[in-house]
């Protein structure tokens, strides 16, 4: 959701020293072409890339199409579809492993030109393998992952990319078929003998994500077919309910004002506006950012609009009726010990569950460490790792504590998972803060417990 920014690579520290051909031989199946894709990228960007950065998102294009090519040549013994760079894995690259800023646009030509052409041949594959005979479909199953999805259809670069007409039906097209392919799948009890119920619940996430995304993809083509009144009309309706998903309606609602601000059609425009004013916290789209919108759309009127409107939506979190408790011993990768979790009686507690491999993460481990300071008599601030290139390593994690002065807990979830599962967490950055009786505070116009940094610390300076 956020800009490309510039972050700090220090997981690369502690990867283990391999050649690429070792990487490739670690797991051939697909099961495994996501994790070892990510671990050779990882190594590759940070061999290769420039010392001083890009200059132009073609060279960012140029760049990642190489590591394309290398990694094919690496496995070049392998099938097409493992040979085939995922779509997570360009997007993850451009967003987590550079150590410097890239030109804007950056995204926009690694996804239309990497990502996304390799979802929709992934979709394409798994299609045809349904039609053989003979075929291993355990096997090719592996590749519906939620990861490659979200970054094909859930991320905002399938909305904040302009794509050309081939393309954009392209994606129509695979989305369309994807649930039946599926549930397909599914049907045909294609699912590994260990973890079995494990796979299924993965894949039946995938279907029903995949099944919502088609509320999104009618939305974002009305704006290619020109559609624009139904294409309001239908914000307007379901803006309010997005819940999880009102960054993608935001980001289509900002795609509907260009158009009418284009055509000069004034009042139209301020509606739209008015739209996202009423439906968007700070987060989602910054109050700043909006009031320039408004002031594009007429210098003269816009800035006493977006005044008059922002002062009638302005909130602050709320308590909602869902309560946790923290129980247990876990790890602390600062103290280098086993520690009691708890909420204490007299704070508040800010949960950050991150991953070693999170750019945004990392770059905003030093605003927490203030936070932390600043607020030590409101919050105890505690931070939740266990991810895959890391999983239960205490010592590596103690490293990268150390290495980034990380000056609050950092507890190592259990092989299980049981904080992540516990709180739902399928991303990182997750942030929630609770109160003293352990009741989540939440976001109230998009009735979010995530909570970004900046969002907790305007609370705390008000309380």
């Amino acid at each position: 959701m956020k800009k490309i920014i510039a972050v700090l690579l220090a997981f690369f520290i502690c990867l283990p020293i391999i050649t690429f051909g070792q990487l490739a031989k670690q797991d051939s199946s697909l099961k495994g072409r996501n994790l070892q894709q990510q671990l050779f990228a990882a190594k590759y960007v940070k061999e290769h890339q420039p010392e001083n950065g890009f200059d132009t998102p073609y060279q960012v294009l140029n760049f990642m199409k190489e590591l394309s090519g290398k990694w094919q040549q690496v496995v070049s013994n392998q099938s097409e579809v493992y040979k085939r760079i995922n779509s997570y894995v360009p997007m993850w690259a451009v967003h987590a492993l550079f150590n410097t800023a890239l030109p804007n646009g950056s995204e926009c030509s690694v996804y239309s030109e990497i990502a996304l052409p390799a979802f929709i041949k992934d979709v394409a594959f798994l299609k045809n393998q349904l039609e053989k005979e003979n075929t291993n479909l355990t096997e090719s199953a592996f590749i519906i992952g939620i990861a490659n999805l979200d970054w094909a259809v859930t991320q905002l670069p399938t909305y904040k990319c302009d794509l050309n007409k081939t393309a954009w039906q392209n994606l129509k097209n695979a989305i369309a078929e994807y649930p039946d392919i599926v549930q397909s799948y599914l049907d045909k009890e294609t699912l590994p003998s260990t973890k079995t119920e494990q796979y299924r619940k993965s894949y039946q996430n995938v279907l029903a994500e995949a099944k919502t995304t088609q509320t999104f993809i009618k939305l974002q083509d009305k704006i290619y077919q020109n559609e624009l009144a139904e294409l309001f009309a239908s914000l307007a309706a379901e803006f309010p309910n997005a819940g999880n998903y009102r960054y993608i309606y935001g980001e289509i609602a900002k795609n509907l004002w260009k158009k009418y601000n284009k055509r000069n059609e004034t009042d139209l425009a301020f509606a739209t506006l008015d739209l996202l004013a009423r439906n968007t916290s700070e987060e989602t789209l910054s109050r700043n950012k909006l009031r320039s919108m408004y002031a594009e759309t007429d210098p003269r009127l816009g800035p006493s609009r977006f005044e008059s409107i922002n002062t009638s939506n302005s909130s602050s979190l709320t308590l909602s009726e869902e309560k946790q408790r923290l129980t247990g011993k876990y790890f602390d990768a600062q103290k280098g010990k086993y520690v009691q979790l708890n909420i204490p009686n007299d704070q508040m507690v800010l949960l950050d569950f991150w991953s070693v491999s999170c750019g945004p993460c990392i770059d905003e481990i030093p605003k927490l460490n203030d936070l932390a300071k600043k607020y030590d008599d409101k919050i105890k601030l505690i931070s939740i790792n266990n991810d895959l290139l890391y999983g239960s390593n205490k010592e590596k994690l103690e490293d990268f504590v150390a290495k980034h002065n990380i000056q609050y807990p950092v507890i190592l979830d259990t092989d299980q998972k049981n904080l992540i599962k516990q709180f739902g967490v399928s991303g990182w950055p997750a942030r929630f803060l609770l109160n003293k009786e352990g009741y989540f505070f939440k976001e109230p116009v998009e009735n979010r417990i995530k909570l970004s940094v900046s969002e907790i610390e305007r609370f705390l300076k008000e309380n």
